[in-house]
């Protein structure tokens, strides 16, 4: 026999170079080098040492800014459907039969509109972070 496939568990085929016999002195060879390699625990003075990153606690927030962040759902979708009307009503032929003025102040309107949805999902991101 030049090779053997052998399976080793969890779906995985190993190929090894001779019989079964050679397989079982590699196999054995392999798991004493793989205790060697394992470190062993580490002790008191390397745990003050070495830190692990910790994720960054979450701050908690205050009663004023979590009453901020419970509401801003709702401004966020109210912006969003006043968005929404007022670009259908500026889509509408009509809209642009009226007085220039009319359609520079909507105009102005929506801008103002969407810059205060933008700080709107921006400070909601600042809140949940």
């Amino acid at each position: 026999i030049t090779s053997s496939l052998v399976l080793e568990g969890n779906g995985l085929i190993g190929e090894f170079v001779g019989g079964y016999s050679d397989w079982k002195r590699q196999a054995a060879a392999a798991s004493s080098k793989a205790d060697e390699a394992e470190d062993p625990a580490p002790s008191k003075a390397q745990d003050s040492t070495s830190t692990a990153p910790k994720a960054p606690d979450k701050k908690k927030l205050s009663y004023k800014l979590a009453r901020e962040l419970e509401q801003l759902p709702g401004k966020v979708e109210a912006l969003e459907s006043e968005i929404e009307a007022l670009g259908q009503a500026m889509n509408e032929p009509a809209f642009f039969k009226q007085a220039p003025d009319v359609i520079a102040e909507e105009t102005a309107r929506a801008q103002q509109l969407q810059a205060e949805l933008d700080a709107a999902y921006q400070r909601w991101e600042e809140l949940e972070a």
